[in-house]
Parts: structure tokens; sequence; C-alpha cells
């Protein structure tokens, strides 16, 4: 169980990045997302706590990573998703770089805590291009 906890508020970390990026949280993501839309939908999803979001913007081997981690269950995957969702406490995120190579994209962006938070931390976002969709990868 604490490998996979572990590894799900990794996957959290890598691929997550902020609360307040200055739209209104989507219940469900358009289908054709950008890199950049990808990692702040991901960020909302995680701070509204919205696990179906979560793992639709994950790529299939990101979900067969956590599956695994899981006891090769699904169900709780999520459930250890959900816990790892209760633990981030992030503010607001600004994107930075994107660069897209083929089906292979990294977006570069700062996560901060608060608003007392000035400095914040440089995260990078990899993604993969799966059936047309950008995805989070592992």
């Amino acid at each position: 169980m604490r490998t996979a906890l572990t590894t799900v508020i990794a996957i959290i970390i890598i691929t997550t990045l902020g609360c307040e990026s200055g739209e209104a949280p989507s219940s469900k993501p358009k289908k054709n997302l950008t890199p950049a839309e990808v990692v702040t939908t991901h960020f909302k999803a995680v701070c509204d706590g919205n696990i179906e979001i979560i793992w639709s913007l994950m790529s299939q081997a990101n979900k067969d990573k956590l599956i695994k981690s899981s006891e090769n269950n699904e169900a709780e995957a999520k459930q250890m998703l959900k816990i790892g969702t209760s633990v981030m406490k992030w503010n607001r995120i600004e994107i930075g770089e994107v660069k897209i190579d083929g089906d292979n994209a990294t977006v570069i962006s700062i996560i901060f805590k608060g608003a007392e938070d000035k400095t914040g931390f440089t995260s990078l976002g990899r993604l993969v291009k799966e059936n047309g969709k950008w995805l989070n990868a592992p």
C-alpha cells in the first residue's frame, strides 16, 4: 500500500500543476486539448478531487503503471488517486515553455503553494499523443 501511495503521489506531482489557472473548472475536458491545456485541466481536476478527469487525462502506460502498483485493480488505483489528491495543497500554476516533438511533448510550469509563495517550484510534465489526444505520460 505504501508503494502504491508513493507512486500515486509521484504521478500527481509529475503531472499536476495547480488550482488557480484563471479559468472555471470544467466537469468534462474537451476532446482535443493542447499539451498546456492537459496540464491545466489535470491541475484543476486534482484541486477538485475529480478522479474521473484525472484518469481520462492519463496515458494507458500511466494507467497500467498505477494499476500494477495497486494490486492490479483499477478501482484500487482510482482510490489511491483520491487519497493522493487529498494531500495536494497547491494554489496556482503558470505554464511556461511547451515543446512538441511528434507524439511527445513537455510542459514546463511553475506551481505555487499560496498567495505568499512568490517563487514556486518548477515542474516538468511529459505528455504523449494516443489516439489523437494528448495525455499525461509516466
